[in-house]
């Protein structure tokens, strides 16, 4: 198992427990629905609000760019991580048993949160543009965005998508199951 992925199954398993499903929502994974109405779900559960970071995802065809906004000294929400990736070389990390998502409840200090892992298929590694401040290892090339910080793009074989003040464990499950079926229905994944 990888680094990452064991800093967060050690770390936070703990603070995660089974969440049930609401029985009351149809299914993502199971649901009648069109490509473009999966999308809009995806979207939708991707997308997530606090006051310290703002997430969001973009899907064109089967390529999907997600994307996180924090705020940075002065000068207000700034870019702070993005991941463009082919959703036929990446697949889920976490276990389909736990949804592909991790949820933490929420505290008055914190909001809830939900992680999703994804694991690069080698030889693929998934773009990452960060910003300067955040000391980028092993910078690939400087990214072109304009902004009050200078960008590179490294190269990244396992990503997380971390969405705060989610409504509960559901949404990072559809982010997860969403992106997952779209990859088996629509996006010919690489073989392994």
């Amino acid at each position: 198992m990888r680094f990452f992925q064991q800093l967060f199954f050690l770390g936070l398993l703990c603070l995660t427990l089974p969440q049930p499903v609401e029985a009351s929502e149809v299914d993502i994974e199971t649901a009648d629905l069109s490509r473009e109405e999966l999308v809009a779900r995806i979207i939708a559960a991707g997308t997530s609000a606090s006051d310290n970071r703002r997430t969001g995802v973009e899907i064109d065809g089967c390529m999907v760019t997600t994307f996180a906004h924090k705020p940075y000294q002065d000068f207000g929400w700034v870019l702070h991580t993005l991941f463009e990736f082919d959703l036929g070389l990446v697949k889920v990390a976490i276990s389909r048993e736990a949804g592909g998502s991790l949820f933490i409840e929420g505290t008055s200090v914190n909001p809830a949160m939900a992680i999703v892992v994804f694991e690069a298929i080698p030889p693929y590694k998934a773009p990452h543009e960060v910003p300067a401040y955040r000391e980028p290892k092993n910078p690939v090339r400087r990214s072109g965005r304009e902004g009050v910080v200078d960008y590179f793009f490294t190269e990244a074989e396992d990503f997380m998508v971390v969405m705060e003040n989610v409504t509960g464990p559901k949404q990072g499950q559809e982010f997860a199951g969403g992106l997952m079926r779209l990859r088996s229905e629509y996006c010919l994944p690489s073989l392994s």
